[in-house]
């Protein structure tokens, strides 16, 4: 705050005039319509000067000069954090603070004014900036006299207690409450974490089901809203439309999709692209490489590797984009190879040049430790823990690290049972510290039910529906593993034969299209999600001499067992006998148990069209077709839509028939239970398909039915995946990308002997499954001990404190009536309208909200675009299921604007109110001062850092938003318990006899009477006097609680600092120089945050000056 005193005046200040000299109210200086501008000449012998002003009001923006005199200008400061134009930069820049809090008035002030990724000082004098952006002093407006309607600051001070406690807990990373979807706390976490960095590089390893396709696209939209970044995301095809759906519907973020060559349109910046066209496409590889993506994101990033020629592009995009996210399957450091593909795709130069053998000596150096690590997580409880143990046990991790003094002394201070906190401390500093890569985030579902207490369905595996084959269905059988026979060595036949068996484990109808191509070499008939590689790995050019003679074989069993089934099936019984020799019958038999018995919905997975177009013809016999829903890969995407819907939304629709491209991406939660038809070779298929009903937010149970023939391939291949893997009982919980090798040996196992092949693997599985476990386990322990503990309670109790959308919801709509922007609010059903036709222009004017967002847009994305309302909620919840409404939180257009109008408004930071009361027996005199307390940011910019490094301090810093201060006229503070202090806590009311005198109208008006009560020198005297005070006693109240969080921060950052420079000793050498350049910025901001944190800024926000008098 700037002294006015003995102020010189220089060409290039900015400061603050009225504008209403012309009102006749305004007498005696009495103005109350202030704007902001440049000095260009000052003549100090007729005491004037001109003011230069920009002002933009509704989109038009022009300039105008004024003579104005000396007397009536104010030197006044820019406010924080606002969007500016600079003489000598293009383009919008953010404006960040002001260079220092202690002025010369005789000098130019200088700004912090962020410009791209750089901090840079601009004096005022190069700043350009609209007229009615200002940041009065309160004190100066109160002691001229510049008192406004009280309501004004009612409102405002409202907005500014709800909202800066959202920004001091969050620290400018709002998204957390302002995103259309339910966050649950490890995503908020997740979400913390990746965007409190300047540079945002992270594997999202989430175990399936867990939400981290949210999780990106939250972090994408943030990134997005702070840096305006363009935006690569890589996906497979089949996931394509899930992307591209869920940014637009629930982020209102248009990507263009590019699935072919040709359809690059280059209006737009931001691309979903098929990973699979990129791979073969020469044309798209150049395209990309030449555009500038700041963020790339690659979805099933741990499939990348088996495509030489997709992984080299995306290495060579994530080299050159400033932020990756890689969304993963779970990776565990045991499997070494797919570990370290994932990290070089991740950082390609930290990691590109790592020979592998040197990466898995740095695998073996840290397993031992993981391993105690995990051992003792188990027992640090306070029933089990004991301190001779804890420490006889870790005496081996001391000794591997010899080096790092922190961990020594943290393990020395565990003395007593007594220790039990001490001991998490020891444990939680080493597995922070001594990981491979802190980049990789993984959240398990173990660990979340533990930690979280999140409830998640348990999962149920049914083999109730098993049957015994029909006897065509076994000589079929027993042809097919005649077939197999033919090409035991021949490994390119794999694909051939694991299809046809996979087929005949379908129906009939799936194995004869098969059959068929085998024998024409081509099909009209849709047969999956991959029809065209399934024709071509049936026609592979291996033709042993005795294929023909057998294939015939084979091909008429195969219509024989077609026949006998179809017959068998056009007379199935109302009630289907468990003895019934059919798997379809049997998949019947448990839709009736569902459907009918249990009331359930149910989600039927094929693989096979053949398979589900005769299961259709069956159903809609037995149930009619309005009960059963159909998504299938070649529907179009209005079609798929049409027929979710109709499943989610239709109480008599039951059934929902699907391919495997339902098991990609979407949410079916509503059913309870899922009919395997046919048993895929790959785990992660099988948990994609467990994925679209096991889904975050639902409870109970989800039931997994395999109606499998006994004694077949089949069978072997569901018990090898049940007793070995559980996939049907329990999540994968990181075992994705192992499988992957596991497959690999299944399919081995198959290809030397089909009859028995997988029958043998079965205990060699288990103990391998055993094994992994083992493995998962103990990398589960070691991560989750890491973090701060404190900081994660305090970010569920963000979401809990904003989820309902009340503490900014209700000050936001009672500022927006003030300002002009009237609405109609349900309070049953929470939702807002704000309609063009209810705006009062004059009001708007008077707010300054000269500069709204598009309409047209937010009526655009809400489907209203002939509908000049905006219909929205603040409520999460609803605007989860209502995606047609807008969500009014921060990060939306009109939320913001609204929030920035409130809080820049010259308005509302000073007013005089009268109120009589009946509590006191003597008139009171005093003055009510809100303050804001945050970090103090200058120590971070001052050293060119950008503002995203605030977030850390959100860990430390505890001290409340907003404080409230009453103050005597001659001095006293009041007590919160006191008369006074009850009196003005009621919001300002004239209905109630509140008296606003500031008030100029009329004929005996109130402000003439307030200034008669005092001489100028009682009045400032008592300001001046009544504001040092409460100062001085925030500070004092304070001090011990900022000194105590400083040191709390600073033995923590200081731990992990020293834990960083020990874990380097994992590293070759030639690797050390990357971190320990990492260490260097790491440690210059968290110097800054503790200086900011040690001199944490107070700012004045509002005073309001009290005459209370007693009721007569």
């Amino acid at each position: 705050m700037i002294d006015q005193t003995n102020v010189t005046l220089r060409a290039g200040m900015i400061v603050r005039i009225p504008f209403d000299t012309d009102d006749p109210e305004a007498t005696g200086g009495d103005y109350r319509e202030f704007r902001t501008g440049h000095i260009t000449d000052v003549d100090y012998d007729q005491r004037r000067t001109t003011i230069k002003f920009l002002h933009i009001d509704m989109g038009r923006e022009y300039t105008e000069e004024r003579l104005v005199d000396i007397a009536d200008i104010e030197r006044c400061l820019l406010p924080e954090d606002i969007h500016v134009r600079l003489k000598s930069q293009k383009g919008q820049h953010r404006l960040l603070t002001c260079t220092t809090n202690v002025f010369n008035n005789d000098c130019l002030v200088d700004y912090y004014v962020q410009i791209s990724d750089t901090i840079e000082v601009i004096s005022e004098v190069d700043i350009l900036f609209s007229s009615h952006l200002q940041a009065p002093n309160p004190l100066h407006q109160l002691k001229s006299y510049e008192l406004h309607n009280p309501v004004w600051l009612t409102k405002r001070n409202q907005i500014l207690e709800s909202y800066r406690a959202l920004q001091n807990a969050t620290f400018g990373i709002e998204s957390l409450v302002g995103t259309r979807v339910q966050l649950l706390a490890h995503q908020a976490e997740v979400i913390a974490e990746a965007l409190s960095n300047s540079r945002c590089r992270y594997v999202l390893a989430d175990e399936v089901g867990l939400g981290k396709t949210i999780e990106a696209c939250v972090i994408l939209k943030s990134l997005k809203q702070r840096e305006r970044v363009n935006v690569l995301i890589v996906v497979p095809s089949s996931l394509i439309r899930q992307w591209h759906n869920e940014l637009d519907n629930k982020f209102w973020l248009t990507f263009q999709i590019i699935d072919t060559p040709k359809k690059v349109n280059p209006q737009y910046q931001d691309t979903i692209i098929s990973s699979e066209v990129l791979s073969e496409s020469d044309i798209l590889q150049r395209w990309v490489l030449l555009q500038s993506w700041e963020l790339l994101v690659i979805d099933e990033a741990h499939r990348a590797r088996q495509n030489n020629n997709l992984y080299d592009t995306l290495m060579t995009l994530s080299e050159l984009a400033n932020h990756v996210l890689l969304l993963s399957a779970t990776p565990i450091q045991r499997e070494a190879q797919e570990y370290i593909a994932l990290l070089k795709l991740l950082d390609p130069v930290q990691y590109d040049r790592l020979d592998q053998v040197v990466f898995d000596s740095m695998l073996n150096a840290q397993q031992r430790i993981r391993e105690v690590v995990a051992y003792l997580a188990r027992d640090l409880t306070p029933e089990y823990f004991n301190a001779d143990d804890f420490r006889d046990e870790i005496e081996v991790i001391v000794s591997e690290l010899e080096h790092d003094n922190i961990f020594r002394s943290l393990v020395e201070a565990v003395k007593t049972n007594d220790d039990l906190d001490k001991a998490r401390d020891a444990i939680a500093y080493v597995s922070t510290n001594y990981r491979i890569e802190s980049q990789i985030i993984r959240n398990r579902r173990k660990t979340l039910r533990e930690r979280d207490q999140l409830i998640l369905p348990d999962r149920h595996f049914s083999m109730e529906y098993a049957y015994k084959a029909s006897e065509y269905e076994k000589r079929v059988l027993q042809a097919l593993h005649g077939y197999a026979d033919l090409f035991q060595t021949k490994a390119d036949c794999l694909p051939l034969l694991q299809n046809l068996f996979l087929a005949f484990a379908s129906s009939p109808d799936a194995l004869s299209v098969l059959l068929n191509i085998r024998q024409t070499g081509s099909t009209t008939d849709v047969l999956c999600t991959q029809t065209d590689k399934i024709v071509e790995y049936t026609r592979i050019q291996h033709y042993p001499p005795e294929e023909h003679s057998i294939l015939q074989e084979l091909v008429w069993l195969t219509e024989r067992w077609k026949t006998e089934t179809d017959e068998r099936l056009r007379q199935l019984p109302s009630d289907i006998s468990p003895d019934e020799p059919h798997r379809l019958a049997q998949a019947v038999r448990a839709i009736d148990n569902i459907v009918r018995l249990k009331k359930k919905k149910v989600v039927v997975f094929s693989n096979w069209h053949p398979t589900i177009k005769k299961l259709r013809r069956i159903l809609d016999m037995r149930y009619g077709s309005s009960r059963i829903a159909q998504f299938l890969f070649d529907m179009t995407a209005e079609e798929l839509q049409a027929q979710v819907d109709r499943f989610q939304s239709e109480d008599d629709c039951l059934i929902l028939l699907t391919d495997e491209s339902g098991g990609e991406g979407r949410n079916f939660q509503i059913a309870d239970s899922i009919i395997h038809i046919d048993v895929p070779w790959t785990p992660s298929t099988i948990e994609q398909r467990i994925g679209r009903v096991d889904r975050l937010g639902r409870e109970g149970e989800v039931n997994s039915i395999v109606p499998f023939a006994i004694d077949s391939l089949e069978g072997d291949l569901v018990t090898l995946w049940q007793d070995a893997f559980r996939l049907f009982s329990e999540s994968l919980s990181g075992l994705e990308i192992v499988l992957e090798a596991v497959q690999d040996r299944i399919a081995h196992a198959f290809l030397q002997d089909s009859r028995e092949g997988l029958a043998n693997l079965r205990d060699q599985m288990i103990q391998k499954a055993d094994d992994l476990r083992i493995a998962v386990e103990e990398e589960r322990y070691y991560e989750e001990n890491t973090g701060n503990q404190e900081w994660s309670r305090e970010l569920r109790n963000l979401l809990d404190r904003y989820n309902d959308g009340a503490l900014l919801g209700e000050p936001i709509l009672k500022w927006a009536s003030l300002a002009g922007l009237h609405h109609h609010y349900n309070p049953h059903t929470r939702i807002a309208r704000i309609g063009r036709d209810d705006f009062n222009m004059k009001s708007i004017k008077n707010a300054k909200f000269v500069n709204p967002p598009n309409m047209y847009a937010a009526l655009e994305r809400s489907r209203r675009r002939n509908n000049q309302v905006l219909i929205g909620t603040f409520d999460r919840q609803i605007a989860v299921r209502r995606e047609d409404l807008i969500f009014f939180a921060p990060g939306e257009p009109w939320t913001d604007n609204i929030l920035q109008n409130a809080i820049l408004s010259d308005r509302g930071r000073s007013c005089a109110i009268q109120r009589m009361s009946e509590n006191i027996s003597d008139p009171w005199h005093g003055f009510e001062y809100l303050f804001t307390c945050k970090v103090n940011s200058r120590s971070l910019f001052a050293e060119g850092l950008l503002p995203v490094h605030l977030f850390k301090a959100g860990e430390f810093f505890m001290i409340s938003a907003t404080h409230k201060i009453l103050v005597s006229f001659e001095g006293q503070i009041m007590r919160y318990s006191s008369p006074e202090a009850g009196i003005v806590r009621a919001d300002y009311n004239r209905q109630m006899g509140d008296i606003h005198l500031g008030k100029r109208g009329g004929n005996q008006p109130p402000l003439h009477e307030l200034k008669s009560r005092f001489t100028s020198f009682q009045w400032q005297e008592a300001i001046d006097q009544s504001f040092n005070i409460a100062m001085a006693n925030l500070k004092g109240d304070y001090a011990e609680l900022i000194e105590e969080d400083v040191e709390t921060a600073r033995n923590i950052l200081d731990q992990r600092i020293r834990g960083q420079i020990a874990s380097l000793t994992w590293l070759p050498e030639e690797k050390r120089q990357y971190r320990e350049d990492e260490l260097v910025v790491t440690k210059k901001v968290n110097t800054a945050l503790l200086n900011g944190m040690a001199n944490a800024e107070w700012n004045l926000e509002s005073v309001c000056f009290w005459m209370l008098v007693p009721t007569q």
